[in-house]
């Protein structure tokens, strides 16, 4: 059976409709290996699809919360490990 952890995050995915949201264990050397093995591993169709996720925080927010996508305390970028970042 899947973890505690697995199927809260499985609920969750059914309350907000994400239909299409999978999960997949990996390996604990995951990130370790190519990312050819890794698109392999989650059966992605290319590393372009393969992402990373960024938390960033606001530090000028002066929010607590999340309420208001244009001044929330926290926002997450999702990056392809194929693209480039510029940061300026």
């Amino acid at each position: 059976g899947d973890s505690p952890t697995v199927q809260r995050v499985l609920e969750d995915c059914r309350t907000l409709h994400l239909h299409s949201a999978r999960l997949k264990r990996v390996p604990d050397d995951y990130y370790s290996r190519s990312l050819e093995e890794r698109r392999d591993l989650v059966g992605a169709p290319s590393t372009h699809h393969l992402c990373k996720s960024i938390l960033l925080e606001n530090t000028s927010c002066t929010e607590t919360d999340c309420s208001d996508p244009l001044n929330s305390r926290y926002y997450i970028v999702i990056i392809q490990y194929t693209a480039k970042l510029h940061s300026h």
